[in-house]
């Protein structure tokens, strides 16, 4: 019973956490939000804060899985991140003026 309340611990750790790492970018009520003045993406946190999450969450599944939630967290980070750089590239195409 012990360790399947650790497991479920990790997964809503897991859960809760990912919508708190993926920033969205905050704007005021006064700035329009037209295409013309849409702000740019946010930025994602990358290998070393989505990794962190991971290890955490790791840890509280059992011993020796705080590596490899690591090492999932790096790789997941590293994927948002590429994603984040192709969406630029096109936000940057359709906002030539910045």
């Amino acid at each position: 019973m012990k360790r399947l309340t650790s497991t479920f611990l990790a997964l809503s750790l897991m859960v809760s956490a990912v919508p708190a790492m993926a920033s969205t970018p905050v704007t005021s009520s006064t700035q329009a939000s037209t295409p013309a003045t849409a702000p740019a993406p946010a930025k994602p946190r990358g290998c070393l804060a989505y990794g962190a999450g991971g290890a955490v969450a790791g840890h509280f599944v059992r011993s020796g899985h705080a590596f490899l939630g690591a090492m999932a967290g790096c790789a997941y980070g590293w994927h948002k991140r590429h994603v984040w750089k192709k969406e630029m590239k096109t936000w940057k195409k359709d906002h030539p003026q910045g």
